[in-house]
């Protein structure tokens, strides 16, 4: 669902998963044999904005932590990100690449602005 529950049922047994998707942080979990199971992501969120000195959105690759994303219109998101420390890198073609660390809080959303620099 848009809200990041999803619905599951089971077998007899505790099945362990690993919830992933595009822009979503994965989430590993044992599930539980009591059926339906109920999973709620955590609620982080950082929206990604890149562009150049000029202002002009690029595209790029970011990685939070071992999450991959991609974008060709210079914005990407990625939610279901828990709380705690987390590395961002982002990398384009032709610009120096950067790394910044971040905190989030629970259910906390950050927009992360990144001006790139021709290599």
């Amino acid at each position: 669902e848009d809200d990041g529950t999803f619905a599951l049922v089971l077998g007899p047994r505790p099945v362990p998963a690993v919830l992933r998707g595009d822009g979503i942080y994965p989430l590993a979990l044992d599930l539980s044999t009591k059926s339906p199971t109920e999973v709620r992501l955590p609620g982080g969120r950082l929206d990604l904005q890149v562009r150049d000195e000029a202002g002009e959105p690029l595209d790029f690759v970011a990685y939070v932590d071992h999450v991959r994303v991609a974008s060709k219109d210079g914005t990407a998101s990625i939610r279901g990100i828990p709380p705690g420390r987390h590395t961002v890198i982002v990398g384009t073609s032709h610009h120096q690449g950067v790394v910044q660390v971040v905190e989030l809080g629970p259910d906390e959303s950050r927009t992360l602005e990144f001006t790139m620099r021709p290599r």
